[in-house]
């Protein structure tokens, strides 16, 4: 049995680094397998790019009338409007449509079209069919994806009794079981700013973090929902819970709300540790709120 196995995996415009610690080299082979294929089937199931998934056919057909979704859909919409009403509309996957064009958009609109611009998705409970209730509308899971595969990954480990694991997606989203071989747990550091370096110490836990920019060209990507537009304000949020699908969630959402409204956003998510931060540039950080359990 080898110290520890380290796999790559590419899947959702990012690669997933999966560390396992004390586990045999057919264990370690299935775990893989098995996340090849949940990030194959979620991409086909969630992405709005890919002409054979159910999310491109839903956004090309729920404009002009009611669609049946799958039973696996249904429940990811759902739970992503829980979501928006516990985050106060910032989190929202119907803003499909701004992505790549936000406040381009919003030159072309005519007046009467600015009354009821706003995506909105409505939903046909007993047949479980969704349509959007305008032009504007358009599902984009882009900022939740990694959290279900994420969740599914940690139900995969402790069916396979992995007892220590660390998971890292793109740098953004960390997964983590147990311990570091050399410690009581995974010390996991982010650095903001010159020298301010805030550090984790995972155990059963996950870490999303938020940025108004993503990407080598730093391009702004979080549409404001009361705005519409890119979010531009240089933000940073960094979020630690148990759960990676509620962690993706609220570090998205503290990115585009006012920081009035933090408090109440995180009451309905209880995480366990928050850091928000002004971050003009690469080279400078302000912590602007913190929130402990």
């Amino acid at each position: 049995m080898s110290k520890f196995t380290h796999q790559s995996i590419a899947g959702m415009n990012s690669v997933l680094d999966l560390v396992l610690i004390e586990v045999s080299e057919t264990i370690a082979t299935e775990i893989c397998r098995t996340v090849k294929q949940d990030v194959f089937r979620l991409e086909k199931l969630l992405s709005r790019f890919d002409r054979e998934g159910e999310t491109f056919a839903v956004n090309q057909t729920a404009q002009h009338r009611w669609t049946s979704v799958s039973d696996e859909l249904w429940d990811i919409l759902q739970e992503c409007e829980r979501f928006k009403e516990q985050t106060l509309g910032y989190f929202n996957i119907g803003l499909g449509h701004f992505k790549g064009k936000a406040g381009a958009t919003l030159k072309s609109l005519t007046g009467e079209e600015l009354g009821y611009m706003k995506p909105q998705i409505e939903y046909d409970h007993n047949g479980r069919s969704i349509r959007f209730a305008n032009r504007f509308t358009s599902l984009d899971f882009g900022a939740i994806g990694k959290g279900f595969l994420l969740k599914k990954l940690k139900s995969t480990l402790a069916d396979f009794g992995v007892a220590n694991c660390f998971v890292s997606f793109g740098g953004s989203s960390i997964l983590t079981k147990g311990k570091h071989p050399s410690g009581n747990a995974w010390p996991v550091s982010f650095r903001n700013g010159k020298g301010n370096q805030q550090v984790f110490h995972l155990n059963d836990h996950t870490v999303s973090i938020s940025g108004a920019r993503q990407g080598k060209q730093q391009c702004y990507h979080i549409v404001n929902p009361n705005t519409l537009k890119f979010e531009i304000r240089s933000r940073l949020a960094v979020v630690q819970d148990e759960c990676p699908v509620r962690a993706e969630v609220l570090s998205t959402a503290l990115v585009a709300a006012n920081k009035s409204e933090f408090e109440e956003i995180t009451s309905q998510f209880k995480p366990q540790k928050i850091n928000v931060f002004n971050q003009p540039t690469a080279n400078e950080g302000r912590r602007i709120y913190e929130h402990e359990n």
